[in-house]
């Protein structure tokens, strides 16, 4: 692995720390829990087999992206829910 791959490698790891931990912002942070899992994508086949020095930071951005994601659609099925509950529910006047 040529230094120039390293180096990629490490920002691109903190890269994706940044952009998952910032994906956990209801609605704005979408886009940016993408973009983590993109740099994620990437660090992986630049790193084929070898050993990823910022490797903590590249798993926790993608943790983070990937709660982002699973948050905000939880959030949005619950107002789904909420509304079709409401509109359907039964009054009694």
């Amino acid at each position: 692995m040529t230094p120039q791959i390293k180096i990629e490698i490490i920002q691109r790891s903190f890269k994706c720390f940044v952009m998952g931990v910032l994906g956990l912002i209801p609605l704005l942070g979408l886009p940016l829990a993408v973009a983590a899992l993109g740099h994620n994508r990437r660090i992986n086949q630049l790193r084929a087999g070898n050993w990823n020095p910022a490797y903590r930071y590249q798993f926790w951005g993608v943790v983070g992206a990937r709660m982002g994601i699973a948050l905000l659609f939880l959030a949005g099925t619950a107002v789904m829910a909420c509304l079709t509950m409401l509109n359907y529910w039964p009054t009694y006047h």
